[in-house]
């Protein structure tokens, strides 16, 4: 399903002439989390999660926004309204993603901190192969400035300003402190004692108890 759901959503941005943007955050974690599930790989999943967390999360808070007061109130969701059946198609898997993968770490006691290194080092790959890839136009994950709906603060001039190589490692770094590393200390704290987490602790091997 989830695979699926991906070619879907590769499709619409192929229709659209924007494949590259298949490489943003969220399309990458949906490809992973269907191979991690598919193969087994806890790796893959742990990774999925750490990325979607907290993009997910304001994501959805956004989308309920946005059906409560009919505002996309943080931007996120703002193309909803005028969108297409199937960019909406191409885009649900935001709404459902984030709890999949933590029902799936709370079911199989998936451990999120020991795979912090290796999901930031894959995020930082992501972030050049984005910036090879996508223009300035299309931003992909954020890889030549980071925007903001009201404007940009002073330090996120700054941050924009900085050099490429410069900012491409600066955004890595903020992501994994900012969001990878919140998302794992909260899932581990709220779901890293499940049923099987000894099954899932780092020392185990990399494929999924059945």
């Amino acid at each position: 399903m989830l695979a699926v759901l991906f070619v879907l959503q590769a499709g619409v941005k192929w229709r659209d002439d924007a494949l590259a943007d298949v490489l943003w955050l969220s399309n990458a974690a949906l490809l992973m989390s269907a191979a991690g599930l598919w193969f087994d790989r806890r790796g893959l999943v742990a990774v999925a999660l750490l990325w979607v967390g907290v993009p997910h999360a304001v994501w959805i808070t956004d989308f309920v926004g946005l059906l409560v007061t009919g505002e996309s109130r943080l931007g996120v969701v703002s193309y909803w309204p005028t969108a297409d059946a199937w960019v909406r198609a191409g885009t649900a898997f935001h709404l459902f993603l984030l709890p999949v993968l933590l029902w799936v770490a709370a079911t199989r006691g998936l451990r999120l901190r020991p795979w912090l290194p290796a999901g930031s080092v894959a995020f930082l790959v992501l972030l050049v192969v984005s910036r090879l890839w996508s223009t300035p136009a299309a931003n992909v994950n954020w890889v030549y400035r980071v925007e903001l709906n009201d404007g940009a603060w002073g330090v996120v001039d700054a941050f924009n300003a900085q050099p490429d190589t410069t900012y491409v490692l600066a955004l890595g770094v903020v992501m994994a402190a900012g969001a990878f590393w919140p998302t794992a200390v909260l899932v581990d704290a709220l779901l890293g004692r499940g049923p099987r987490g000894a099954a899932w602790s780092a020392g185990g091997a990399d494929a999924l108890p059945a």
